[in-house]
Parts: C-alpha cells; structure tokens; sequence
C-alpha cells in the first residue's frame, strides 16, 4: 500500500511508503555487460596463468577479480535513488502542512504537483544498425522503472519539498488530490 491516511480532529496524517525499486539501467545493460566483463576478466585470470610466475597469477587474477567486482556494483542502486525513495510522514490541516518537524503554511505554498524524473526527457538514442535490440531493451526498462518513480513535490517559497518518492501514478495523484482538497487549493 503506497501511502494510509489517519484523521484526528482536523488533522489528516499521511504514512507515505515508496514502492520496491526497479533499476532503470537492468536487464539489458548488465546483460550485454556481463556478455562482455565476464569473458574479459576470465582470459585475463587466465593470462596470469599462462605467465607461469605466482606473481603473474597475482596481478592478472587481481585485475581479473577486479573486473568481476566492478560488474556486480554496476547492478546496485545508486545512492542518490535511495536518498529519495525514503518513507515520508506528514500531517495535513486547512492551514498548512508539517513535514519532519517543520510547518508550511497554506499561504507559503504554490502549488503541488506530480513528477517523474524518467519521464521528463524523450531519450531516443542513436541506435547503430544491429543493436536495435539493445535499445529497446533499455528503453523498455527505463519506461517500466518509471512506473514507480512518481514523486510528489510541494513548492513552498521557491523550494521543493517531496511530500513522497517513489510512487505510483495513481498513489501520487490521490495524495496530491487528498492534500489539495484538505487546504482547499485548486488543483491545476
């Protein structure tokens, strides 16, 4: 359940969750990577073992080893996605919302809307003739990653504040819906 909602009185607290991630750069990239780091760090351990020295096997099974190492964090999550995919609790009133300890007021606020930073850009790369599948692939998981990449953004005197991260379209819409009607701001 992407977010639940309390009332008290006046007050409505939203328990804001994220949805599990989805990698943008998944199965097509680590795929075509893994087709080519894989064989790459195994010839180079094997190199160290043609040399037939203990420190041949040393230096070539490290960069071996190396290589190996790299790949596999090329398939984690970045830091900064899970900066801002974080749970989010807020409290909502008619005259304003309380975010981590700070109140914004109903005046201070502009507006509230629906974002999703995968889909802002029309990434079409050049595709050389051959490799149409590999882009299709990445843009097929980058399409499906923006699927629960959906933020809700407050902007409040000029700075955006996330009110969630990492939702669905129709979770960030109804809170934005939600929120807006609590204060009685138009939505646009």
């Amino acid at each position: 359940m992407p977010y639940q909602k309390t009332t008290n009185n006046n007050e409505v607290t939203f328990n804001v969750q994220p949805e599990p991630f989805i990698n943008p750069v998944g199965g097509a990239f680590k795929w075509s990577a893994g087709c080519l780091l894989i064989p790459c760090a195994i010839l180079i351990i094997g190199a160290g073992f043609g040399t037939g020295s203990i420190i041949g096997i040393i230096i070539f099974g490290s960069i071996g080893v190396g290589i190996l190492y790299w790949f596999r964090k090329i398939g984690k999550k970045p830091k900064s996605v899970e900066e801002h995919r974080i749970a989010k609790v807020f409290t909502v009133n008619p005259t304003g919302i309380t975010l981590d300890g700070k109140t914004y007021k109903r005046e201070d606020i502009q507006f509230i809307s629906v974002r999703n930073p995968l889909l802002t850009h029309n990434d079409i790369p050049f595709v050389q003739r051959g490799y149409e599948a590999y882009a299709n692939a990445a843009q097929n998981q980058k399409t499906h990653a923006a699927t629960v990449n959906y933020w809700v953004v407050m902007e409040t005197n000029g700075i955006p504040v996330f009110l969630g991260c990492g939702l669905n379209e129709l979770a960030a819409n109804a809170i934005v819906s939600d929120v807006s009607n609590i204060l009685g701001m138009k939505i646009s």
